[in-house]
């Protein structure tokens, strides 16, 4: 199972949350896709606020060649503790999910 689809079932359990039961499906998917955003728009800051700052004009020339493999390869360079700061990151995203939901 990769990222994308755990996020996914993850989210849709969170939707069957208390303050969500009542919520159409139609709104509960639109939602959803609300928050993958947000969560994709999360992770791709604390991503660039990592990157070290006098390597910002290469980080930007990588992604200009739209090559992901690249791309993926130079942040997990440059940050090599992402895993920790995107685990971080995805457990504040729960907890506000949880307190919305309640």
């Amino acid at each position: 199972m990769n990222k994308n689809e755990i996020l996914n079932n993850l989210l849709d359990h969170l939707l069957t949350l208390p303050k969500f039961e009542t919520m159409e499906n139609e709104k509960k998917e639109l939602l959803k896709t609300k928050l993958i955003n947000e969560y994709n728009d999360r992770i791709n800051k604390l991503i660039i606020i990592n990157i070290p700052l006098n390597k910002s004009e290469e980080f930007l020339a990588i992604l200009d060649s739209k090559n992901t493999s690249r791309i993926d390869k130079y942040i997990e360079e440059q940050i090599p503790n992402l895993d920790d700061l995107i685990e971080a990151e995805t457990s504040r995203f729960i907890q506000q999910i949880i307190l919305k939901g309640q």
